[in-house]
């Protein structure tokens, strides 16, 4: 996807139509990714079981903490399309180090207590992007961080009630 809209985005001259165009963006790729995560989480353990087989059955268990991750890594997406095509390598690098460079400490602090700890390391990395973003980088880019997540509330809230109620479903 992101061979295809790179040079689309990059030949966009005016921001506020490459930022109309970020948002509808957010939104389309929020729909399907956070469809197949909130799928996956219901459906981890037979999955997992299928394809990796029984020896692997108890990955499961860190779907639910990693689909968390995904969530913040699918709505900082858009924010490294917006980088790239506006040739601010620099400040894409500047973006992604603060959460990255978390992710791995918390990581290497929190490996010997737990692998759920170490999924939650992820997620606080992912998270981090994600926040860094949309507090302080992406708006140095001249994008409302505002309205790029705003486009993505539906998908979320969608997904989010579809998870619960499978999770609920499954406790009960």
């Amino acid at each position: 996807l992101t061979r295809i809209v790179i040079p689309r985005f990059s030949a966009i001259r005016e921001l506020p139509e490459l930022e109309s165009t970020l948002v509808r963006y957010q939104a389309l790729l929020c729909y399907p990714i956070l469809g197949f995560v909130s799928l996956f989480v219901a459906t981890a353990h037979p999955a997992i079981v299928v394809v990796l087989g029984d020896d692997w059955a108890g990955a499961a268990e860190y779907v639910p903490i990693l689909a968390v991750g995904a969530v913040f890594q699918t709505l900082a997406y858009v924010y490294y399309w917006g980088f790239v095509s506006r040739g601010r390598s620099g400040l894409l690098l500047a973006s992604e180090s603060i959460g990255r460079i978390a992710m791995i400490g918390l990581v290497f602090v929190l490996a010997p207590i737990s692998p759920e700890a170490v999924a939650w390391a992820t997620v606080a990395g992912n998270g981090l992007i994600w926040l860094t973003g949309t507090v302080y980088f992406v708006p140095r880019l001249g994008l409302s961080p505002v309205r790029l997540t705003k486009a993505a509330v539906p998908a979320l809230s969608v997904f989010a009630l579809a998870a619960g109620l499978t999770a609920t479903a499954d406790a009960v």
